[in-house]
């Protein structure tokens, strides 16, 4: 199932949508099935309806615009360069606008590095305006959640509750950061689900077809 369900007590400044990938080519899978479906969006909502009295546009369905109020602009993310939206997880708590979030590998962390997988960030961030938020698994290592931490990543999972760990935790919170004791659920790309219908579906509902 390319939906992970894991015990998770949603954190309230995460997204809703988080999407587990491996490198970049799956990132980008993910950036382009967001833009195709807020294209769809804004045509709905500037679409006229002939049906509505005076020709009112129609409402698009509620989904993943970061717009506020009736700003078009913010909405659709016109005027707004590739690169300019920021990659939150080496930094403060995201900000409300954040669209959805990427989810390391299980273990990543301890496996492939945190510098790995800022690098990843960051090039993901150059190819989007989209604010988003990372989260790097550490597996059950302290030692690589604590190295993480170092390395600026801000937002991490360690499995584990035992005193190293108790340690780590608050190493986090003192810099303003969050290690969740779960990764939240995620659309799995890493499991060669390579139906973009359902990673479109995901984006739209929350739920793959």
């Amino acid at each position: 199932m390319p939906m992970e369900n894991k015990p998770f007590s949603r954190l309230s400044f995460l997204p809703r949508l988080f999407f587990t990938i491996a490198d970049h080519a799956q990132g980008l899978r993910v950036l382009h099935a967001i833009d195709a479906v807020r294209a769809e969006q804004a045509g709905q909502r500037a679409c006229p309806s002939l049906n509505a009295p005076g020709n009112r546009a129609v409402p698009g369905p509620a989904g993943i615009s970061p717009g506020r109020g009736d700003d078009t602009r913010a909405d659709t993310g016109e005027n707004v360069q590739p690169g300019a939206g920021p990659a939150v997880g080496a930094g403060d708590h995201p900000p409300a606008s954040a669209l959805f979030g990427f989810l390391s590998p299980p273990g990543a962390g301890a496996a492939m590095g945190a510098v790995w997988w800022l690098a990843l960030m960051r090039a993901l961030q150059e190819s989007t305006a989209l604010p988003f938020v990372h989260l790097l698994d550490c597996g059950a290592s302290p030692a690589h959640a604590l190295l993480a931490l170092s390395h600026g990543q801000r937002l991490a999972v360690l499995a584990g509750d035992d005193r190293q760990g108790i340690a780590a935790r608050a190493a986090f919170a003192a810099e303003g950061g969050t290690l969740a004791a779960h990764s939240p659920p995620s659309f799995d790309l890493i499991a060669g689900v390579h139906a973009t219908s359902s990673l479109v579906a995901y984006i739209r509902h929350g739920y793959c077809e």
